[in-house]
């Protein structure tokens, strides 16, 4: 049946290959990969949890690898040599200049006084929203039920200075083993 892998978390993780890799060009030529398969969740913040993701399933070529996580599509081609034809999918949930806090439940935050005085202490983003559980409810929510086979995990700059960032991240893998 194949792997289905999560792929989440800021701009290091959502960024394409037309944002600009190494050897793009030839990269994106080569990209013909029918056991790959992208799924890009579109960035939408709910102060409730959703049902449903406005998005499908994507072969890859290279038009959908040039607009889908380059961190992502490598993480697959390497699993593919490993794997031998064995059909990769890639659950693409991210959004760039996005903090921890909005990836996990709500009450996670909520329920923590260290996290909530961290979350408390978050800058306005032109990016995405700060809210905990924003990015969780549309972005995450839907996906429980999929079985998958791991999670990749790219967190860039919007928790520097964090003095607790280990705490998020631990509560952060915490909350998405419990759902």
């Amino acid at each position: 049946m194949g792997e289905v892998w999560l792929c989440s978390g800021q701009s290091n993780m959502e960024m394409p290959a037309s944002w600009g890799i190494k050897n793009g060009e030839q990269e994106i030529a080569a990209a013909n990969h029918t056991n790959i398969r992208f799924f890009t969740a579109p960035k939408i913040a709910a102060k409730n949890s959703q049902n449903n993701s406005l998005t499908q399933w994507e072969i890859c070529t290279p038009e959908t690898m040039k607009k889908s996580s380059a961190l992502s599509y490598f993480f697959a081609t390497k699993l593919q040599e490993t794997l031998k034809n064995v059909p990769v999918g890639l659950m693409v949930s991210a959004w760039g200049g996005t903090p921890a806090e909005i990836w996990m439940l709500e009450n996670t935050i909520t329920n923590n006084d260290t996290l909530k005085k961290a979350a408390e202490k978050l800058n306005p983003s032109k990016y995405g929203p700060i809210e905990p559980g924003r990015a969780f409810n549309s972005m995450i929510y839907p996906l429980i039920g999929y079985t998958i086979s791991g999670v990749l995990w790219y967190q860039g700059e919007s928790n520097g200075g964090s003095t607790v960032y280990d705490k998020t991240l631990e509560a952060l893998i915490t909350s998405w083993r419990t759902v």
